[in-house]
Formats: C-alpha cells, structure tokens, sequence
C-alpha cells in the first residue's frame, strides 16, 4: 500500500455501535469531565480512523459541555451576588424623649417594617425611611445608579 492512502472500508472500520454511543452520550450529559477523560485516554489508544473521528468528536462536545456548566454556574453567582448586595436594610429606633425624664430610649425595630406604609425618602441620599409595626423605624437603603 502506498504512503498517504487509506485502506478500503472493511468490517473493521465499522465504528462505535448504537449501544456504546449511547452509554457515551449519557455519560457526556451526567459526567462531563469523566466523559472527556474517558474519550481522551481511547482517543490515545484507538488506531481506527472511523472509531478515532467519533472518539475526537465526543471528547469536543464533552468539553463544551463542561465549559458550557461552569459558565452558567458563574453567570449564577454573580446574577445571585448582584441580586443579593442590591440593597441592604438598615434597622434603627428614633430617640424618644419621655416628658419629665432626660432618659432616651433607642433601639431596633420592633416587628419589622410596617406593611404598606409609605417609605420617606431622606433628600439627598439614596436611604428611605418607614415606620415599623411595633415602634422604631427601618432605614433601607439602595445602591446608587
């Protein structure tokens, strides 16, 4: 046989069956990174052209599968830490002075902000104001644009 020429398609050259590439594609789905070390180390051993092709193409869409997971799983994180640090709730009491008595109390927020109050602006920042359900009030505030 001549240098550069292919032998004819035998018996040999058949390829992978459905069975194992199908056990190839559920593996490709369930374990990427073991799928592409599994295709990579036959890749190595393989002397079939036809089993070699299909060898290096499940080895690709392995890959791409697994780069596809960790984007997306980075894309997660960063959508769920944006969404996370957008604003934070500041919880303060207003000082009240009782008449007759220099005594101040101050403290928390008793039974969170009050439902369906209004929140007030303080001007010039970017924090709001509502009054809580049992006393004190809640100060919230958003991130600057």
């Amino acid at each position: 046989m001549e240098a550069g020429t292919s032998a004819p398609l035998g018996q040999g050259d058949a390829g992978y069956g459905g069975a194992s590439v199908a056990g190839a594609a559920l593996a490709t789905v369930f374990f990427p990174f073991i799928a592409l070390i599994v295709a990579l180390l036959l890749l190595g051993n393989q002397s079939d052209p036809r089993k070699r092709s299909q060898l290096r193409t499940w080895a690709w869409i392995s890959g791409a599968w697994l780069a596809l997971g960790v984007v997306l799983a980075v894309l997660l994180a960063t959508v769920t830490f944006a969404v996370g640090s957008a604003g934070s709730i500041q919880v303060s009491s207003p000082q009240v002075v009782r008449s007759g008595s220099p005594a101040q109390r101050s403290g928390p927020c008793s039974g969170g902000p009050m439902p369906g109050s209004p929140a007030k602006q303080i001007p010039g920042t970017h924090k709001f104001v509502q009054p809580c359900a049992f006393g004190g009030t809640a100060t919230i505030t958003l991130p600057s644009p």
